[in-house]
């Protein structure tokens, strides 16, 4: 599914259009059952803005490429109308229980990789290529999920864990141990848990971190970075925070999790995120490369929400809403005005 907007907010509460969000894609995945169908009938009828905030996802996933099963399926639901009984033949998109994840990875040429760490003195380095998202389990328990293009050092040992994240994106789902702090270092930001599950990006001049479930602390370097370290967040489940540079930190916030969590199944969500964000997340997970000339297009705010195997789509859709240029050369695609 896709969701494209131009313009950033609308009146709409951002709440709402979350769990519009969230809808989609759990309607678009599929299998879903009679229960899951009532539940996302009174959902839908609970108040009109929750059906305003549905539809205009529903329009533009179905602008930008929905097959017509799918449009259908959904249209369906929309309208409470039953569905017609099933056929023989081949399942359709949303009766594939597999279809989520290996899919788009087969479509993409994701590789996918499972490894087991034990302790180790000396750091050990993780690393993703384009396109690659990795999955290591370490000897205390810890789940680390590496997004593509990402490199990370991981240190254990019994006084404590230690990782720094030198580029990209990676998912914590923590073991608790109270003898072994976990700390997570991303630049001039510092991340301090003892057992909890949460994203973390780095990106060219901000780190974001948002919770799943727990609690972490972040905050700026210590004093010995020749600095004061006086700004200190505690996020609890649901919520996130973002690290400019020299490690200040913004307010706590709600967290999209369907945002921060999504690319791990191979979807992207974004809410007013500058152009340059997604380009740098798609040329993660494409050998084809977007190269933006001008400037300027990297400040633009997209909101939109697709699958990785959908990006071409996409591209095209916020080129032709923001008067922007797409020219291919061999296997590099060029943004100018």
């Amino acid at each position: 599914m896709e969701k494209i907007g131009t313009n950033g907010r609308t009146g709409m509460s951002s709440h709402i259009q979350t769990q519009a969000r969230e809808w989609l894609f759990r309607l678009n995945e599929g299998p879903f059952d009679e229960a899951t169908k009532k539940e996302f009938q009174v959902w839908l009828r609970a108040a009109p803005a929750h059906e305003h905030a549905f539809r205009k996802s529903f329009s533009a996933w179905e602008m930008l490429g929905g097959t017509d099963a799918a449009v259908d399926q959904v249209q369906r639901l929309l309208d409470g109308v039953p569905e017609p009984a099933p056929k023989g033949g081949p399942l359709a998109w949303w009766q594939n229980p597999y279809r989520a994840g290996g899919a788009v990875a087969a479509a993409l040429g994701i590789a996918w990789g499972i490894s087991f760490w034990m302790s180790s003195p000396a750091p050990v380095s993780l690393t993703s290529a384009v396109g690659e998202v990795h999955r290591h389990v370490l000897e205390d328990g810890t789940v680390v999920t590496l997004g593509p293009m990402s490199e990370m050092q991981v240190k254990l040992t019994a006084q404590g864990r230690e990782v720094i994240l030198q580029r990209g994106r990676v998912f914590f789902d923590v073991a608790h141990d109270e003898a072994r702090p976990f700390t997570v270092r991303a630049g001039d930001t510092e991340v301090r848990v003892l057992g909890t599950a949460f994203d973390m990006r780095r990106g060219q001049s901000t780190v974001r971190i948002a919770v799943s479930k727990g609690r972490v602390e972040v905050a700026d370097l210590p004093p010995e970075q020749g600095r004061p370290d006086d700004e200190v967040r505690v996020l609890t489940g649901g919520e996130q925070v973002v690290a400019g540079r020299g490690g200040s930190l913004s307010d706590t916030k709600e967290a999209d999790l369907a945002m921060t969590t999504g690319w791990i199944t191979g979807h992207l969500v974004y809410d007013t995120a500058p152009l340059a964000e997604i380009v740098a997340d798609l040329n993660a997970f494409r050998q084809e490369k977007i190269v933006v000339i001008d400037p300027e297009l990297n400040e633009l705010s997209i909101t939109a929400a697709f699958s990785v195997d959908q990006a071409e789509q996409v591209l095209l859709a916020i080129a032709e809403s923001h008067e922007i240029r797409m020219t291919r050369s061999g296997d590099r695609t060029r943004l100018t005005r």
